[in-house]
C-alpha cells in the first residue's frame, strides 16, 4: 500500500491561523485609532501655536495687535460679571470677511478680493499658508476661532466648553479655539 503525502492543511489549522489572526486584529485596531486621534491632537495644538505665535509676533513688530478694519471689541462684561472686559473675536461663521482678511494679512497669500494690506505694510509672513490652499480648520474640520484678549485683563468671554466665561487661567486652547 502507498502513503499519500497531503500538501494542504486542514480545517483545524486554517481555523486556528483565523483566530490567531483575529485576537490580533482585535488588540491592534483600538490601538491604531487611539493613535490616529492622538495625531489629530497634536497636529491641532501644533496649528494653534502657529496662529498665536504669528498674532504675538504682529503685536510684537507693529507694537499693536491686528485689528482688522469693521471687527469691534466685544463687550462679554455683562455676562462675565467683569467690568470692561472687551475681546476680539474672529471666526468664519459669524464675521467672514475680518477672518479672512487677519488670515491674509498673517499668511500673506490672497485668497479673497480684499484690497492691499494696511495692516502688514512691511508685508512679512508671520504665518505659513495651508499648502493646499484650504482656510484654517482643524482635523476635525473645525474652524478656528481666535479670540483676542483686546485690553489685556487676562479675562476672555468663553471658556473651553464654548459657554461664557470670566477666566480662564493660562489661555489655553481647545478644539478649534484660540484664546
Amino acid at each position: 500500500m502507498k502513503i499519500v503525502k497531503k500538501n494542504a492543511f486542514s480545517l483545524v489549522e486554517m481555523l486556528m491561523v483565523i483566530a490567531i489572526i483575529a485576537v490580533l486584529m482585535g488588540i491592534l485596531i483600538p490601538t491604531v485609532n487611539t493613535m490616529r486621534e492622538r495625531a489629530r491632537e497634536t497636529k491641532a495644538r501644533s496649528e494653534i501655536m502657529a496662529i498665536k505665535t504669528a498674532i504675538k509676533l504682529f503685536e510684537t513688530t507693529y507694537g499693536t495687535l491686528p485689528i482688522v478694519a469693521g471687527t469691534s471689541t466685544t463687550d462679554t462684561s455683562t455676562i462675565t460679571g467683569t467690568t470692561g472686559t472687551k475681546d476680539l473675536i474672529y471666526s468664519p461663521t459669524t464675521n467672514a470677511t475680518q477672518y479672512d482678511t487677519l488670515m491674509e494679512e498673517l499668511t500673506q497669500a490672497k485668497t479673497s478680493g480684499t484690497p492691499a494690506s494696511t495692516l502688514n505694510p512691511r508685508k512679512i509672513k508671520f504665518l505659513d499658508p495651508r499648502v493646499d490652499g484650504s482656510s484654517w480648520k482643524d482635523p476635525w474640520d473645525n474652524p478656528y476661532i481666535i479670540i483676542i484678549d483686546y485690553d489685556y485683563d487676562g479675562k476672555i468671554g468663553m471658556d473651553r466648553s464654548g459657554k461664557v466665561k470670566s477666566d480662564i487661567p493660562d489661555k489655553t486652547v481647545l478644539n478649534g479655539s484660540v484664546f
